[in-house]
């Protein structure tokens, strides 16, 4: 990849380092040197550092077998065996209920807070695109 992504930031970084350094003058201060921020170097190596050995493979890992065992661990003390007996329409709202306070009880107050807050927002955008649909 030859393209610079970065070509328009050292543009403004330059002409932002020379105002900079007008400043400084009145004030009789001199600035450092540009920090490893504004160089492409820096960002090369920060792309490859979060790039570097990411597969196709691990990413089906991940949402195949990791996801399923985290649903598991945070659902597992869940009994849905009495829910049998009713019909689909009591059975399925209660069974997605008793699911969301098993995992809400294992998480953290704020996170809690926001897997509610996310939860709702989705059960109101599904109703929305029904809705719309």
């Amino acid at each position: 990849m030859t393209r610079t992504p970065l070509g328009g930031l050292e543009a403004h970084a330059s002409s932002s380092r020379e105002r900079f350094d007008e400043l400084s003058a009145r004030f009789g201060r001199s600035r450092p040197a540009a920090g490893p921020a504004l160089r492409e170097e820096y960002w090369r190596s920060l792309r490859e550092l979060f790039t570097r050995d990411v597969t196709h493979a691990d990413l089906h890992r991940l949402l195949q077998h990791e996801v399923r065992e985290t649903f598991h661990f945070l659902t597992r003390e869940v009994d849905t065996t009495d829910l049998g007996a009713l019909p689909w329409w009591r059975r399925y709202p209660r069974s997605v209920m008793r699911f969301f306070l098993a995992v809400a009880y294992r998480l953290n107050p704020w996170r809690r807070v926001l897997f509610a807050a996310s939860a709702i927002a989705l059960a109101i955008s599904w109703v929305f695109y029904l809705l719309h649909v």
